[in-house]
C-alpha cells in the first residue's frame, strides 16, 4: 500500500513551504489579497501616467500653460492667431472703406470689409492710432494701421515681400507711430501702436528720460502707447521671444527698433480759444 504520510513528509523535505503558517487555507487567502493589492497599485500607477500624458497634450486648450510647458521648446516664428482673424468686430472707419473700394493689390490689398476687426487702439483725436485686421479675398489675414485721420489700406501678411523688405516671418513686430501737435511747429503728443509675432511674449519701451517700461500685450498680441509729456516720448522698442520648459521661463531678444523722433520741435501746451489762455511766450 502507498503510505501517503511518508510521501507528504518527503515532499515537504524536498520542497518546503515558506513557513509553517502558510499551510492553512486562511494564509493562502491572505497572500492572494496581497497580490491583488499589488496589482491594484500597478493599475493606479499606470492610470496616473496616462492622465499626466493627457494633461500635457490637452493643457493648452484647457488653459494650463504651466503643465503644457514642462517639456516646452523654443517656439517657431509665425504670424497666426487661434481665431483666424484677430481683434474685435467693429464698424470699419470710412477711410478704410474708401481705400478698400479702390484697392487693386498693387498698393493696398482688397479685403472682405465685413470681416474687419480692431486689434488695438490708443490715444485721442489726431493722436489716436489703431491697428485693424480683415480677411483678404484669398483667405489671408491682412492688417492696416490708422494714425489720426490718415491711414493706408490693408496689406496681407503672406504677400510676396517687396524689394528690400524681409519676409513677414522674419519680422517680429509691426508698428505704426505718429507725433504732432495743435499746430505744425509744435509736438505735444506721441503715439505708438503695434502687433507682435506669435512667439513674442514681452515688449519693452525705452523712453526719452531713460526709463524702460513693459507694454501690455492684449489677447491679440496688440500693444499701444500714448504720451503728452516729452520726457516720456518713446525712443527704442525691444521685443522678446518667450517660452517655458521645466517650469523655467526663457526669453530672447528678437527685435529692436529705434523709433522716429521729431527733432528741433519743442512740445507746447494746448492753449487759446476753447483751451483757455496761453502761458507767457506761447502762441496758440
Amino acid at each position: 500500500m502507498i503510505d501517503e504520510g511518508l510521501i507528504r513528509a518527503q515532499l515537504e523535505r524536498l520542497a518546503p513551504l515558506p513557513d509553517a503558517s502558510t499551510r492553512d487555507w486562511a494564509d493562502v487567502l491572505r497572500r492572494a489579497h496581497g497580490s491583488r493589492r499589488a496589482v491594484r497599485a500597478l493599475v493606479l500607477a499606470a492610470a496616473l501616467v496616462l492622465l499626466a500624458a493627457v494633461l500635457l497634450l490637452a493643457a493648452p486648450a484647457l488653459g494650463f500653460r504651466q503643465v503644457a510647458d514642462v517639456f516646452g521648446s523654443e517656439p517657431s516664428p509665425t504670424w497666426t492667431w487661434p481665431e483666424g482673424v484677430p481683434g474685435e468686430p467693429v464698424m470699419p472707419p470710412k477711410l478704410l472703406v474708401s481705400v478698400n473700394e479702390s484697392a487693386n493689390g498693387r498698393g493696398a490689398d482688397p479685403v472682405d470689409i465685413r470681416t474687419v476687426r480692431r486689434i488695438v487702439s490708443i490715444g485721442t483725436g489726431y493722436g489716436e492710432s489703431s491697428y485693424f485686421a480683415a480677411r483678404g479675398l484669398d483667405g489671408d489675414v491682412c492688417l492696416a494701421k490708422m494714425s489720426g485721420y490718415a491711414g493706408s489700406g490693408f496689406s496681407c501678411l503672406h504677400d510676396p515681400p517687396k524689394p528690400g523688405v524681409p519676409p513677414i516671418d522674419d519680422q517680429a513686430v509691426l508698428i505704426g507711430s505718429s507725433a504732432g501737435g495743435h499746430r505744425g511747429s509744435v509736438v505735444d503728443y506721441s503715439t505708438l501702436v503695434g502687433v507682435v509675432r506669435a512667439d513674442v511674449g514681452r515688449v519693452e519701451l525705452e523712453l526719452a528720460n531713460g526709463e524702460t517700461i513693459e507694454l501690455h500685450l492684449n489677447r491679440w498680441r496688440g500693444f499701444g502707447y500714448y504720451a503728452t509729456d516729452p520726457q516720456r516720448f518713446p525712443v527704442t522698442l525691444s521685443v522678446y521671444r518667450t517660452w517655458s520648459s521645466f517650469f523655467r521661463r526663457h526669453e530672447k531678444l528678437v527685435g529692436e527698433l529705434p523709433l522716429q523722433q521729431v527733432k528741433g520741435l519743442e512740445p507746447t501746451p494746448l492753449c487759446g480759444g476753447d483751451y483757455g489762455p496761453c502761458p507767457p511766450g506761447v502762441k496758440p
